[in-house]
């Protein structure tokens, strides 16, 4: 069962997503943008400018984990999940992350 929270953050990912160019939404997985879009609360809404840029809004910690994850599998290049799993390895100091 999806908490609020989590209700929420599918729909920021979502309402996200509907303004982002078709270049990025056409490499994220069908069953991938389903899931988003089956976990959304109606009630709730998220008006984005496609002028302004991402970092000018406040997503929900949950939110921002979403994206993280769309972008290390859907847009992130090599070098660029190589960055992410660093800057991951950095801000947990977990040991056991090793190959990812």
């Amino acid at each position: 069962m999806e908490t609020e929270e989590h209700e929420k953050a599918y729909t920021e990912i979502a309402c996200l997503l509907a303004v982002l160019p078709r270049e990025y939404t056409k490499q994220i997985p069908l069953i991938a943008k389903q899931a988003i879009k089956s976990k959304i609360n109606e009630k709730y809404f998220v008006k984005f400018d496609s002028i302004k840029s991402v970092n000018d809004y406040k997503f929900s910690p949950i939110a921002k984990n979403l994206l993280a994850v769309l972008k290390y599998n859907c847009w992130a290049d090599e070098d660029g999940k190589k960055k992410m799993m660093a800057l991951l390895k950095k801000n947990t100091k977990i040991e056991y992350i090793k190959d990812w």
